[in-house]
């Protein structure tokens, strides 16, 4: 505005350099102003060259990465996007790529803070030049899920000058694919086994699974204790035998000693010097009938 009775020339209204009509528009590098004066039949004109200088006010914000100028056209908050569990590599947005702009700044002073839930994905998922890229797939993970989950990124820009955007938000569904069920039945079976002269019972416990079936081994019995009940089994069998044989000798003593007859001898010496007969012979035995061995029709020596 001109100030009729001085000339200067008044701003009223404050300029926003990132509002459409500068922005966007033909005053983006600013503009011209006609100023003239008259007095009745005297007419002058005057053209004033403006420049607007843009103060670095303004946040960055997210928009579609097919936005070529810094123009609020194609801005955009938030998308969905979704992969199977086993799928790693570039998500599948729509639009495919996104970045942040700042009216105000060069965009490659924009710095990103992204922040991942939950927290144990943050190291797998990477914004790389616009594009969310898995690094690998959720399948690889120790703790694995069971159902359908979300994975939500949250991002913000930062400017030069230290303002932040708002939160742009991409929404993950990860589809799992169903568990199979396995039913397992289990038999199990019971053997007893005795042995015999030992008294020793062992429990064989077999546990099957169909399928597969499992076999369960017989628990091992202590060498020790088999050879010591051997020892035992060995002392009473040798005892029994000693025993046996003491009787068939007893026995057999007994029946040599009744089938031979006793005999007796008297002797009678007669005439005997120094145990010598008179005659210098032998001394003389009588034979008498006492002795069994007398026999009258043979000659007794």
């Amino acid at each position: 505005m001109v100030n009729n009775s001085t000339g200067y020339l008044y701003q009223i209204k404050r300029f926003d350099y990132e509002i459409t009509t500068i922005q966007c528009g033909l005053g983006k590098r600013g503009g011209f102003l006609n100023i003239s004066a008259e007095d009745g039949p005297h007419k002058i004109s005057k053209s004033l060259s403006v420049t607007y200088v843009d103060v670095d006010d303004t946040p960055p914000v997210f928009v579609n990465s097919g936005c070529t100028s810094t123009c609020f056209t194609c801005p955009i908050s938030a998308i969905n996007a979704n992969v199977n569990y086993a799928d790693q590599g570039t998500v599948v947005t729509d639009p495919p790529s996104i970045k942040a702009l700042d009216p105000d700044t060069d965009p490659t002073n924009i710095t990103y803070n992204m922040e991942v839930y939950p927290v144990k994905y943050t190291d797998n998922i990477q914004f790389d030049n616009g594009t969310f890229v898995l690094l690998q797939s959720f399948a690889n993970f120790s703790d694995a899920e069971e159902s359908d989950f979300t994975v939500t990124v949250t991002m913000q820009a930062t400017g030069s000058n230290g303002q932040m955007s708002d939160n742009f938000t991409l929404s993950i569904n990860v589809n799992v694919p169903p568990t199979t069920t396995t039913t397992t039945t289990t038999t199990t079976t019971t053997t007893t086994t005795t042995t015999t002269p030992s008294t020793t019972t062992q429990e064989v416990t077999r546990s099957t699974t169909a399928p597969p079936t499992t076999t369960t081994p017989a628990p091992e019995r202590d060498a020790s204790s088999d050879s010591s009940d051997d020892n035992k089994i060995l002392i009473i069998v040798l005892a029994v035998i000693g025993g046996m044989v003491v009787l068939i000798l007893i026995v057999v003593v007994y029946k040599v000693r009744n089938k031979q007859p006793q005999q007796k001898y008297n002797l009678k010496d007669t005439k005997e010097f120094n145990g010598t007969a008179a005659n210098g012979g032998a001394p003389e035995k009588e034979m008498t009938a006492d002795n069994p061995v007398f026999d009258g029709d043979k000659d007794g020596v």
